[in-house]
């Protein structure tokens, strides 16, 4: 008896070897009407694997078809092709990083300022390069430009020897800094008001006015 019943579990788990999930009650109410009391024991141990092995694979091909749907999305990102050419792209991410420097900085002497226009200075340019980079983010996702996301490089370490000064000393290096950069970002604002995109035109021309404000306040205050 107990080899016909390891013979019909075989059968039954048999497909799973396979890689396939298929229910056969027949095999079990075969068992049943073939077994006693400790025969019912069997069978009920055996369900419970085939159950318990079948939720075990639906969990399995859920979690893979997930991960495979994750994947996807993240290889379309980085393949996503910019529907501009590099110069205008170039551009686009530039900005994006001049407005992080921007907030990143403003923030920084919101702070740490001992001079009120200084300060308020700085509260401005956190204002208005947000708005500008909210601005930005639509475009570029329009055109399939992938923008910066983290200050690098000079950025980075610009922020971080602002960061080490204090008192008088921060409110000039501070403001040196935005004289410095706000001329160099209005030379490049201005090539791009005629850029052969009109999105990427269009967003140059609205902000340079902006820009050109920043650098003139910028050297009052200096």
């Amino acid at each position: 008896m107990n080899q016909n019943i390891h013979k019909l579990r075989y059968s039954i788990f048999s497909p799973f070897l396979n890689g396939k999930l298929l229910l056969l009650p027949a095999f079990g109410l075969c068992l049943l009407s073939c077994q006693g009391g400790s025969g019912t024991k069997d069978l009920a141990s055996t369900t419970d694997s085939l159950s318990s092995y079948q939720s075990d694979r639906r969990d399995s091909l859920s979690q893979d078809s997930a991960g495979n749907s994750s994947a996807s999305q993240k290889g379309d990102a980085l393949t996503m092709k910019s529907k501009i050419d590099d110069d205008q792209a170039n551009f686009m991410k530039e900005a994006a990083l001049g407005s992080m420097m921007e907030i990143e900085a403003g923030k920084l002497a919101a702070v740490k300022a001992a001079d009120a226009p200084v300060k308020e200075f700085a509260l401005k340019m956190v204002s208005d390069h947000t708005k500008a980079s909210a601005d930005l983010k639509p475009i570029a996702a329009e055109l399939g430009v992938i923008l910066p996301s983290v200050l690098s490089g000079d950025h980075a370490d610009d922020l971080k020897m602002l960061g080490a000064k204090s008192g008088a000393g921060f409110d000039q290096s501070y403001m040196s800094m935005m004289v410095k950069d706000h001329a160099k970002t209005v030379e490049l604002f201005k090539r791009y008001t005629s850029a052969r995109n009109p999105k990427v035109a269009d967003f140059a021309s609205k902000y340079l006015p902006v820009i050109e404000a920043h650098y003139t306040d910028a050297q009052n205050i200096k």
